[in-house]
């Protein structure tokens, strides 16, 4: 066969049959062309459409692997979810889909929750007055149980009523047991935080804390537990020795992704700051109250600061060795760069911070030693961590319906500076 363009633009076609026998076809070139085309079209087509069928079943065959898998539960499994407060499915609990089935643990869920906040409000007007236990167990540790949208929030709002925050939770627990881990329902959190609260008598702050921040937390759509880790006895207040040991409790109800690690008496005023981890270390008290909403120098990484496991125990966790007020949080700002991490700060216009009242106590006096230990961070860096944690566990559990996973310690401060000189 052989193929020839003509100088008046078209195409020969010629073909042997058998020696001496030839066939000529002659038409136009573009008709040539449309006809390539027609053709190369249609073999897309052809292509397209059996690359759509064959994804197509198999995303079908794993789909009917996931629901038979899913749906083979009791059938008060409908029950529970009216039980939450949710609508009613009409639904056979042994053949419906396993995405009309809804369950009250978020591992069936297909959705990630997103990671910015939905609907957010902005500025919050924070109140001040704690709630009694008995009124924050009301408002927050129903088991099962949808959040009241009257009381769901926990804040004042200014300009805007209390069903602003609603968000619906649950106890983690499948069975009714209370576990302390708080979730979404219809959603699945990318990641699980640990919120770390070191303590010692400040029992109003803390009610006021809670009161805002299991709203704060649940309208912000995260898998949280907070955790109180209270230092018994009469030594010095060690804030960043119970950091050190609120992670390692924290194992006690489950591996987390995301540890914030928080004082008592900061409260957030803005709910779009994401109380999330970062590929960075994030200072999230970046604008107080207090400080006239500035940062105070740009090496501050205090008050509440957010770091993933990984980043933790990469810096090996805060220093053991600061008794009394001040210079932990330098320390740890210290390890994190060291370890070439750059501190990240939100925006100051949503990283603001109300700053409870508090007067200096006894048992938490300015540190005289914190400036020597700062001029000898990088001697401690491999000796003085989160690994080195020494304390004694008096007491640990959840309090209060579940909304706080408490531990006590008592901490010597002749044990953890056993050996290690300042000179």
């Amino acid at each position: 066969m052989v193929i020839a363009l003509k100088p008046s633009g078209d195409v020969a076609i010629l073909f042997c049959v058998r020696p001496g026998k030839r066939h000529i076809f002659r038409f136009p070139a573009i008709r040539l062309v449309k006809l390539v085309s027609l053709l190369i079209s249609f073999l897309l087509v052809l292509l397209l459409n059996a690359y759509i069928w064959h994804n197509g079943y198999v995303g079908l065959h794993q789909i009917k692997r996931v629901v038979t898998q899913r749906t083979k539960m009791p059938q008060t499994t409908v029950l529970q979810a009216v039980d939450i407060g949710l609508p009613t499915l009409n639904y056979d609990s042994k053949t419906a889909p396993f995405y009309t089935i809804l369950r009250v643990t978020h591992e069936n869920c297909k959705n990630i929750c997103p990671v910015t906040v939905q609907n957010p409000i902005g500025r919050i007007r924070i109140s001040r007055d704690p709630p009694t236990w008995e009124q924050l167990e009301v408002k927050y540790a129903g088991i099962n149980t949808v959040t009241p949208p009257k009381v769901s929030n926990a804040t004042d709002i200014t300009g805007y009523g209390n069903e602003n925050l609603v968000a619906i939770t649950v106890n983690s627990s499948p069975t009714g047991a209370i576990q302390g881990l708080w979730r979404p329902v219809h959603c699945r959190p990318s990641q699980t935080l640990a919120l770390i609260l070191p303590y010692r008598k400040r029992e109003q702050h803390l009610r006021a804390f809670l009161n805002h921040m299991h709203a704060f937390l649940r309208h912000q759509q995260v898998t949280y537990t907070i955790f109180v880790i209270e230092q018994l006895g009469w030594t010095q207040f060690n804030r960043a020795a119970l950091f050190n040991i609120g992670f390692r409790e924290s194992k006690r109800v489950r591996n987390f992704d995301c540890f914030i690690f928080h004082d008592v008496d900061l409260i957030p005023e803005d709910d779009r700051l994401p109380y999330r981890c970062g590929h960075q270390p994030i200072h999230l008290s970046a604008s107080v109250d207090k400080h006239g909403y500035r940062l105070l120098y740009p090496n501050l990484f205090g008050g509440a600061v957010a770091l993933s496991r990984f980043q933790f125990e990469k810096v090996r966790g805060f220093s053991n060795m600061f008794f009394g007020w001040g210079g932990e949080d330098d320390d740890l700002y210290y390890r994190v760069t060291k370890h070439h991490y750059h501190v990240f700060r939100h925006p100051m216009h949503i990283a603001r911070f109300t700053m409870l009242a508090h007067k200096r106590e006894e048992l938490n006096k300015v540190n005289p030693k914190r400036h020597k230990l700062l001029k000898i961070s990088d001697k401690r860096l491999n000796t003085d961590g989160y690994p080195e944690s020494e304390y004694t566990v008096t007491e640990a559990g959840l309090r209060h319906g579940g909304l706080v996973y408490w531990v006590s310690v008592e901490i010597r401060e002749g044990k953890v500076m056993e050996g290690f000189k300042l000179s």
